[in-house]
């Protein structure tokens, strides 16, 4: 299977990136991540995750492995063609910032909410080809590509070509 055109760079998962990337809720990130992992991939037994920060600011963990496909078994009850442990890290990431957005509302903390559902919303965009905002520090927390961003991310090809080649199976797993 081909690989998604490189819309992101790998980090290393230390804990400075870990706080870095998503503050003091890192460790609750991880833990959830892997819980949804182990529950919509059966077979899933460990591997070498890494962090990836995408170019419009979101971030996600993600199991590189390409190799072979796996069966999903995803909490919507749909039946999804098998994906590689990728793709199901992917998915299992966006579940675990929907959750996690979640919790952070529910708590009362605003800006982890606002945080997290960005991150979903932005990785999801990467995975669809797209880069609708960029986030950043601003008060807002992001904004909208100027005219120079969005040449240099379309450098990385056309929308299709850009967009993760499992993303259909990702969408339908989170659906």
């Amino acid at each position: 299977m081909s690989t998604a055109p490189k819309a992101f760079t790998v980090l290393g998962m230390t804990p400075a990136n870990m706080t870095w990337a998503f503050g003091k809720h890192a460790q609750r990130l991880q833990n959830v991540t892997y819980a949804i992992m182990s529950t919509i991939c059966p077979d899933y037994s460990g591997g070498l995750w890494e962090l990836r920060r995408y170019t419009n600011g979101s971030y996600a963990f993600v199991l590189n492995d390409t190799d072979g496909t796996h069966e999903v078994t995803p909490r919507n009850g749909y039946t999804i063609q098998p994906c590689t442990l990728e793709a199901i890290s992917l998915a299992a990431c966006l579940i675990a910032y929907s959750q996690i957005s979640i919790e952070t509302f529910q708590s009362g903390d605003a800006s982890a909410n606002h945080l997290f559902g960005d991150y979903f919303h932005g990785l999801r965009d990467m995975l669809c080809g797209e880069m609708n905002f960029i986030l950043d520090s601003s008060e807002e927390g992001f904004h909208h590509p100027d005219e120079e961003e969005v040449k240099e991310y379309e450098k990385l090809g056309t929308r299709k070509e850009r967009e993760h080649p499992e993303n259909s199976q990702i969408l339908s797993i989170i659906d």
